[in-house]
């Protein structure tokens, strides 16, 4: 095994930053699909995925077996921005979902609840220092189920963001379960 730092660098390839990724998705009905998300996201992490852990228990000891896949909520943050619309654009799909006052789903359409109101098309990719992607886990079946309150405050600079987080119903990650 080498110890030097020719090695070392040799063998890391440079590695990958936090800074380099895109996210990318739509939402139900929008008649602008070039949401521009890519700038406009803050902060992201890939999804996790957990496989649960069912013991069974056996003269005194737990056996752990493999359980069932459970995926943890994605959250992002998103810059506040007036062109692009994009906190209106959650709020209106959420309402979508569940109407404020009326406490009921507002889609009309044949084809089912369901099928209207959750969307496959949300995805983040991590990029390599040329701008190629290297990963990319794209949510399916995925749904608003919070957004954070814009927050205010006359001692502070800077930027105004909000929290998303949606649940979906499973991950694909490229190019391992394409189908």
């Amino acid at each position: 095994m080498a110890n030097s730092i020719s090695d070392f660098t040799t063998a890391f390839k440079g590695g990958f930053r936090k800074n380099r990724f895109v996210v990318s998705g739509t939402f139900p009905d929008d008649k602008d699909p070039d949401s521009k998300l890519e700038f406009h996201v803050l902060a992201a992490s890939l999804p996790s995925a957990n496989l649960g852990i069912v013991n069974f228990p056996y003269r005194g000891r737990l056996i752990p077996y493999i359980g069932d896949r459970t995926y943890e909520p994605w959250i992002f943050q998103v810059l506040d921005d007036r062109g692009s619309g994009l906190y209106k654009k959650f709020h209106d799909w959420s309402e979508k979902i569940n109407n404020h006052a009326t406490n009921i789903h507002s889609y009309e359409e044949d084809d089912g609840f369901s099928e209207a109101l959750l969307v496959d098309q949300w995805s983040i990719s991590q990029l390599d220092l040329s701008g190629t992607e290297t990963k990319t886990v794209t949510i399916q079946q995925c749904w608003p189920s919070y957004i954070s309150p814009l927050e205010f405050n006359m001692a502070e600079t800077g930027f105004n963001s909000f929290a998303v987080k949606l649940r979906y119903n499973h991950i694909q990650i490229a190019e391992i379960n394409q189908d």
